[in-house]
Order: C-alpha cells, then sequence, then structure tokens
C-alpha cells in the first residue's frame, strides 16, 4: 500500500534514519497521530520516498508499506 502528498518530509520510521525502528504511542487523551504508529504494528516492511518535480507535485512524498505475513525470504531480510 502506498500514499503520497506534496509535503517532502518523510517522517521516522519511513525516513530510514537511526533512531526507533517504530513510532512511540500516543497518550490515550492525544487527538491525533496514530496513523504512522498503527501501520508500523500491522505492516512487516515500511520506508518513504522524495518524490522531484514531475511525478505528483514538487517536493513531496510517497510512504509505502507492506502488509501481510512476509514470505520466509522476506523475513531473513529482516532479521
Amino acid at each position: 500500500m502506498s500514499v503520497w502528498d506534496a509535503n517532502p518530509h518523510i517522517p521516522p520510521p519511513f525516513d530510514k534514519r537511526s533512531g526507533p525502528s517504530r513510532p512511540a504511542p500516543v497518550p490515550l487523551e492525544a487527538d491525533g497521530g496514530r496513523g504512522l504508529f498503527l501501520v508500523c504494528q500491522f505492516a512487516y516492511a515500511w520506508g518513504g520516498y522524495p518524490l522531484g518535480d514531475d511525478l505528483f507535485g514538487v517536493n513531496g512524498k510517497l510512504l509505502w508499506c507492506e502488509l501481510g505475513a512476509p514470505t520466509a525470504d522476506a523475513r531473513r531480510l529482516l532479521l
């Protein structure tokens, strides 16, 4: 599954920078901030790509994730 927008900022952990491999849970009383946390809880692989000036707009991004049980080959890559 993938989504895109015109904002160039790729949020962690989709940016693959050092740090936690999953976003921290948000407080129960928070009005938002659960989307990426939920994706990372149910997806076994995810990432983000910056987009150039030609595909979906100026300096946007594409975030993607893979859902479902990983294959044996994919499990080896994730370990």
